[in-house]
């Protein structure tokens, strides 16, 4: 790296399915996070538990096989973080859209880095780095697990899905559609920490949000709160309340609404 440009000194913090992120070496209350596309079998082994694994018992045993041969797991290595560095665009393609528009306050504070400089430091190794990557401002309180459950006001969980809809954005996953794993708290209020499952396509949405679906949510919560869950979250009643206004008649209602004409 000799483009005289300030190179960033990103240390490892944690990782998900798609993105690694990391802290400034030289931020010493690490006010900020950097997100950069997951690299499995280069920064963090190929057999991490949280790095992708397909759907479905077939191809997940034709996955499984190869990443035991050398020379295929090399191939899925290569072909995995190909994806992620896809995956990571099209992110970063709609913070950018939802920054530009009326959508920004949903967000952490956050700025997109194109063509960023870093050594990245991973288990006692340097490793340079040239690509994009997302700084990001830290939570006070990051919803995980579908906790602190009475710590926000569930109205605006569905204020926020609704405003995401009108302006042809959402969520990929069934989790992130009907719970908080995607949510955090800032400065007292409701704002995107992950924004890795955030899609334009309403048919990924549409499946999660299939009644059905949304009976063995329920289901599965009462079900986890009978064998002796933490019975002080209010999970039920969570999901009860958030049915009501995040659903399919709602998502046809809204979707785009923002955008038409």
């Amino acid at each position: 790296m000799t483009s005289g440009r300030d190179v960033l000194q990103l240390e490892f913090l944690a990782t998900g399915t798609w993105q690694h992120v990391f802290v400034e070496g030289r931020d010493e209350e690490r006010t900020w996070v950097y997100k950069i596309p997951a690299a499995y079998g280069r920064l963090l082994p190929f057999d991490h538990p949280q790095r992708f694994r397909p759907e479905g018992l077939t191809a997940g045993a034709a996955y499984a096989l190869g990443a035991r041969l050398p020379g295929a797991r090399a191939l899925l290595a290569a072909r995995l973080r190909r994806r992620s560095a896809g995956e990571f665009e099209a992110m970063l393609a709609l913070v950018e859209f939802m920054c530009a528009g009326r959508l920004s306050d949903l967000l952490l504070p956050c700025e997109v880095l194109r063509d960023a400089e870093a050594v990245l430091r991973v288990g006692g190794r340097s490793i340079a780095y040239r690509g994009h990557a997302l700084k990001q401002r830290r939570a006070e309180r990051l919803f995980e697990r579908n906790e602190n459950l009475r710590a926000l006001d569930w109205g605006e969980v569905v204020e926020a899905h609704h405003r995401l809809w009108r302006h042809g954005v959402t969520f990929k996953s069934t989790t992130a559609v009907l719970g908080l794993k995607n949510w955090a708290l800032f400065d007292g209020r409701l704002r995107l920490f992950d924004t890795s499952s955030l899609t334009r396509d309403p048919r990924l949405v549409s499946r999660a949000l299939a009644p059905e679906e949304l009976d063995r949510r329920e289901q599965r919560a009462r079900e986890k709160q009978a064998a002796g869950g933490d019975t002080s979250e209010p999970l039920v009643e969570f999901l009860r309340f958030i049915r009501r206004e995040i659903n399919r008649g709602k998502l046809e209602q809204l979707w785009r609404a923002d955008l038409r004409g």
